[in-house]
């Protein structure tokens, strides 16, 4: 392994976890020591967003009734925001069915003894990989905490696939009140591989465009062809026709 395989190795322990086993025991709340990786209950995010627009009326979310802060639905709902409850990946393919597999863990809240307060305990949860075809949307998975959802959009002779790993926990406090670290999902992937077909180049607007700054680029970076796309997280390829992803 050389420098640079174990620099961004040493930087996925710090930022994603774990950094002590499968089983560790954290003195920190667990979304506190990892900054990345996490899936919030759903929610979350715009209670935040309401409990602050309540406090200022300019703030996001105050204008929820405008025309214009209603953009078109986004195939993975919640990725984008600060407490996301999904990550995902599209793909453009010839095959029918594809085959999933995610990971993710929970910390447990225990009560410690007098003078020590509360500790996290590692919880891995692990899911068998499950096959997915065109007739099927939703599997739940990591022992229902979360569901694999599937959205399909035939474009010419393909059909460009979304796979979404949604944490299905809802927030159900306050504005100002903290999800519980019970409820979160931590250190998330998700592996997708096609079966009995292949990974298409992933289209994409600027191969038509005839703009001269595009073409410049496109001879470029001939040479570098995107397959897949990540919806809150990044995509990693591995083997031939395998992705997986972790915020």
């Amino acid at each position: 392994m050389g420098p640079r395989e174990q620099l961004v190795r040493y930087l996925a322990h710090q930022l994603v976890g774990p950094t002590d086993g499968d089983h560790e025991v954290l003195d920190a709340p667990p979304d506190r020591q990892y900054l990345m990786g996490t899936l919030y209950p759903q929610q979350a995010e715009l209670r935040r967003q309401l409990a602050l627009a309540a406090d200022d009326p300019e703030a996001p979310g105050a204008e929820q009734e405008a025309a214009d802060v209603n953009p078109a639905a986004d195939p993975v709902p919640e990725t984008n925001s600060w407490l996301p409850a999904s990550i995902g990946l599209s793909f453009y393919t010839d095959a029918a069915q594809v085959e999933v597999t995610c990971t993710a863990a929970r910390y447990e809240t225990q009560r410690g003894k007098p003078g020590r307060g509360r500790r996290w305990r590692r919880i891995p949860l692990s899911s068998k990989p499950h096959t997915i075809g065109p007739e099927q949307k939703d599997v739940f998975v990591l022992d229902g905490r979360a569901r694999i959802q599937v959205t399909r959009r035939s474009n010419g002779d393909g059909t460009l696939i979304t796979v979404a790993l949604i944490n299905e926990k809802r927030h159900a406090g306050s504005g100002d009140k903290a999800p519980s670290w019970d409820d979160m999902l931590f250190q998330c992937g998700l592996t997708v591989r096609p079966l009995e077909g292949s990974v298409l180049p992933y289209p994409s607007v600027r191969l038509a465009s005839r703009d001269p700054e595009e073409r410049e680029l496109r001879l470029q970076y001939r040479h570098v062809i995107t397959h897949a796309v990540g919806h809150g997280c990044a995509v990693r390829e591995e083997g031939l026709h395998g992705w997986a992803h972790m915020r």
